[in-house]
């Protein structure tokens, strides 16, 4: 390799890094442009430059279908937007031009194919292992600062100013009802925190070596500290479905299943003296879980919880069959909600079917879907079982958050698919990773 490959591939790297790092810086503006789009622009820069360099990264299973559900909001939008009058239900709060706001939209689309490619290519190029080491680092380097913000919060020390505006278009919250304090970190929204997450500790689980127990540890403990419903059984449900679905050996599973539980003993021990150091009375985090969980199973699902409106408004307005376009759902919904600003879904799912109708959604559902199917279908011999199941295990948690919290496709979720859909094409056997220690403890 020459020295101009060699840099650029370094070049490449550290891009892959710094969009990764982008993601997380969640709370802050660059000037106008709020830091996980400039994360955006990296990861396409990077992809470009993957094409001019003729760096080859392979095409993702499940790719093509994702290219063309994105050409199909393309032309609903464009089409829907020529038809109808849909600028004019621009809120008063919104924070740009109409033009401006359904660009974005596509932007973090974008941002999703090109870092899912950049994150192929790490893969490729550095092997999985190190992919892994970099995402969890990152993972635990934001966890400590969400423990010092979450300290400084309550003990009155400095902390960077959030410079971007909050979710509902007015001044960032730290403050929020809750049994207890909830951690923030870098993050908009504690919940948005639980998210980030998911997949860095997820692939913690990966190797037993004391690195990667602290970081384990300290993103466990953040996660728990969040409060995030969404967060925390997104992790569990997870886990759960890949135990469950898992094409590895069933008594590998089970043995896995038991040393999860063993793992995550400690962080919660630790989650329940801060808490009670913070509180005068005693908070136990399974009662505040089943106090919002139980409604939702005997109360009339999720109707009856805090995302009740989006349902509401599922059964007073059906979605056209061919959808209102991206963002446009986001005004009509805005509208009907009466609100100043422009309020989010809070599902992938949902906003799917009013930006896309029906053919929309069954596209995504196909999408998500594509990656799974190689794994049942074709041998697995030297491929680690434990990426593959720490693999599914990150896939399955953000589909369960694109159910229930999320409305566009993530940072996160682009390496968990970059991460299983590479599990077939870049075979990196046990032996290759022979140097690292014993799976799951």
């Amino acid at each position: 390799m020459g020295a101009r490959d060699s840099l650029t591939q370094r070049l490449l790297s550290l891009l892959f890094m710094t969009t990764v790092v982008c993601s997380a810086v969640a709370a802050y503006n660059v000037g106008p442009i709020p830091v996980p789009w400039a994360g955006h622009v990296l990861a396409i820069g990077g992809t470009v430059l993957l094409v001019l360099r003729t760096f080859r990264t392979p095409l993702l299973p499940g790719a093509g279908m994702f290219l063309f559900w994105g050409a199909l909001l393309a032309t609903t939008t464009v089409v829907q937007s020529m038809v109808h009058r849909y600028a004019g239900l621009m809120p008063e709060l919104a924070t740009t031009p109409y033009p401006i706001f359904l660009t974005l939209r596509f932007f973090n689309l974008l941002g999703f194919i090109f870092t899912a490619a950049l994150t192929a290519w790490f893969i490729h190029r550095f092997g999985r292992q190190r992919m892994i080491r970099a995402t969890t680092g990152i993972g635990a380097f934001f966890a400590f600062f969400a423990l010092y913000v979450y300290a400084a919060q309550l003990l009155g020390l400095p902390e960077p100013p959030r410079s971007r505006l909050g979710t509902n278009g007015g001044e960032q919250a730290i403050q929020f009802d809750y049994a207890f304090h909830r951690a923030l970190g870098s993050f908009r929204e504690p919940s948005h925190l639980a998210e980030w997450l998911l997949v860095p500790f997820v692939l913690s689980f990966v190797s037993s070596d004391r690195q990667m127990i602290v970081r384990r540890l300290v993103m466990g403990l953040v996660l728990l500290l969040t409060g995030s419903l969404t967060g925390i059984l997104s992790v569990l449900a997870g886990f759960g479905a890949a135990l469950v679905f898992s094409p590895t050996n069933l008594g590998a599973r089970l043995m896995t299943a038991f040393k999860l539980g063993v793992v995550g003993v400690a962080p919660y021990a630790v989650f329940q003296l801060l808490v009670k150091s913070n509180d005068s009375n005693s908070v136990s985090l399974f009662q505040v879980i089943l106090d919002r969980v139980m409604p939702l199973i005997f109360g009339g699902g999720l109707k009856a919880s805090n995302r009740g409106y989006v349902y509401e408004f599922v059964d007073a307005v059906p979605p056209p069959f061919w959808g209102h376009g991206i963002g446009n759902c986001n005004l009509v919904f805005s509208d009907y909600m009466g609100v100043p600003f422009i309020t989010s879904m809070q599902s992938l799912y949902v906003n799917t079917l009013y930006a896309a109708g029906y053919p929309g959604l069954m596209m995504l559902v196909v999408a998500v879907a594509i990656p799974l199917v190689p794994l049942y279908t074709r041998p697995l011999s030297g491929i680690d079982p434990r990426h593959i199941l720490l693999g599914l295990a990150g896939y399955f948690g953000w589909l369960v958050v694109f159910a229930v919290h999320a409305e566009e496709l993530s940072v996160g979720f682009a390496i968990a698919y970059a991460f299983v859909a590479t599990l077939l094409i870049d075979r990196q056997p046990v032996s290759a990773a022979s140097n690292v220690p014993s799976p799951v403890n």
